[in-house]
């Protein structure tokens, strides 16, 4: 037994659909921890169900006519046992809502023969951590600023390794290895600045590890990339043999070169429109060459800055990204970076989940 690879995977029309789909939420007493889940966990998957709702897809939820005020009426936990409830209330497809791990209850289950709507567990959990990541990307050929991780009471140490070989130099950035969003993220331009953020290290918030990435002082852009499959767009049925990538997204409204975490998205976005249109083509490749090179089963968010030289480079990628939709009662001001580059594409947040839930694959012999 065994995953099979992406061109191997059976890909359908709606016409053709598996069956009933339902939407899982990250339940907190799994083994999941608060850094891995997506923010809004539960009202997201909400959102993600009930716009599979309005499209008429068939879904399966935990009361028959869920309110669409009410995010617990239409998603279930990813334990066993709400994996087993939409089950046997006829679920074929399941979406869950979380980066799986090897020791997620639906890994162990997924010969069984049901539908997933997502990434891969054995391949993109470890891609979870951006240390990790950040190497498969490197020695994929890609070229990224230069990056080292360790324990938080050891990065002074690690720093000091890299700096005279390797260059590394200040300025730096300072973040989680793993983790969602720009919360704990600090740029830093000297050696004490960077001792006192590890100093007062939130490990409850932030996790042990931390990673120190050279910083890149361009303007900032984020590309959203689709695996290959069947779509409609502009009402048209089309097929994608590869990777495709939305135009991008231009990010502003920085605070010291960071995204302030807790400002709404739309105040932090706009579509962008580049000086140097060959550069921002350079970088959908190599946002295309990254889900590629991790055989992504969905949708993936891919971040750049420009160097010095006005170079795009890939400095982060998020394979489980926040897929929030202002399309429920009391959500309209609900948004997420795929959902705004969908909206600018020509998506509403009901076609984009659509065309997600139409990634679907199984487990094959």
């Amino acid at each position: 037994m065994g995953f099979v690879r992406m061109n191997s995977i059976r890909r359908i029309s709606m016409k053709e659909w598996l069956g009933p789909i339902a939407v899982l939420y990250p339940a907190e007493q799994e083994t999941q921890s608060i850094l891995r889940q997506p923010p809004e966990a539960r009202e997201t998957t909400a959102d993600i169900a009930y716009a599979l709702k309005e499209c008429r897809v068939p879904i399966i939820t935990p009361v028959a006519e869920p309110d669409p005020h009410d995010a617990y009426q239409w998603s279930f936990p990813d334990t066993n046992d709400g994996i087993n409830q939409a089950l046997s209330q006829g679920a074929r497809i399941l979406w869950p809502y979380v980066p799986m791990d090897t020791e997620h209850p639906l890994s162990s289950r997924l010969e069984e023969g049901m539908g997933i709507t997502g990434q891969m567990p054995v391949l993109i959990d470890p891609l979870e951590s951006k240390a990790f990541s950040h190497n498969v990307i490197q020695h994929g050929g890609i070229v990224m600023p230069l990056a080292t991780s360790a324990d938080a009471k050891d990065i002074i140490s690690q720093f000091d390794i890299y700096s005279a070989p390797y260059g590394m130099d200040f300025p730096l950035i300072v973040k989680p290895v793993r983790g969602y969003g720009r919360r704990n993220v600090r740029l830093v331009h000297n050696r004490e600045e960077l001792m006192d953020i590890v100093e007062h290290w939130d490990r409850a918030s932030a996790g042990d590890e931390v990673m120190i990435q050279a910083f890149l002082p361009g303007e900032e852009i984020t590309i959203v990339v689709f695996p290959p499959g069947d779509y409609q767009i502009d009402e048209t049925e089309i097929h994608k043999t590869r990777y495709w990538a939305l135009p991008p997204v231009h990010r502003i409204h920085h605070v010291d070169q960071i995204l302030p975490p807790d400002v709404p998205l739309l105040e932090t976005v706009e579509p962008f429109e580049p000086t140097d249109e060959v550069t921002v083509r350079e970088a959908a490749a190599q946002a295309m060459k990254l889900a590629d090179l991790v055989q992504s089963r969905s949708v993936i968010t891919v971040d750049f800055r420009q160097d010095a030289s006005g170079q795009f480079r890939i400095f982060d990628a998020n394979f489980v990204p926040d897929l929030a939709g202002g399309n429920r009662p009391g959500r309209e001001q609900a948004q997420s970076l795929v959902a705004y580059a969908a909206q600018v594409f020509g998506w509403e947040y009901p076609e984009l989940i659509e065309n997600l839930a139409r990634q679907w694959w199984t487990f094959e012999e």
